[in-house]
């Protein structure tokens, strides 16, 4: 199997390898919208600027959804990451179909499912 969002299930991972991988997956699914805002601001941010933007942007949601979870962003446990993906799948709701946001749930989901407690 693939990695998935920058993560080998076949290979030993951690909490906080889950949870850059929901970073990644929300900066994936996100970061054309994202960045639009950012150039609709009217400035000429450069490429680089703009991808840094977008990827602060893209975190600063995942670490709402810990937050709004009373989940720890920086110490992530597989029970606040189940709860942030949770918070995020009815986010994301608004802006992606059932079907996009079903697949990437699952694929985070069984990142998850792999860690021990």
């Amino acid at each position: 199997m693939e990695k998935i969002f920058g993560v080998d299930p076949k290979s030993k991972f951690t909490a906080e390898d889950v949870r850059d991988a929901i970073v990644e997956c929300f900066y994936q699914a996100h970061k054309e919208v994202a960045e639009k805002q950012f150039q609709f601001a009217g400035e000429d941010f450069g490429e680089e600027a703009l991808k840094k933007m977008t990827s602060n942007f893209t975190e600063g949601i995942v670490r709402r959804a810990f937050t709004e979870t009373s989940g720890d962003f920086s110490q992530p446990t597989k029970a606040s990451l189940q709860k942030a993906i949770d918070y995020m799948k009815e986010f994301a709701m608004e802006f992606r179909t059932k079907e996009i946001i079903d697949a990437n749930y699952q694929q985070i989901k069984s990142l998850i499912d792999g860690l021990s407690e």
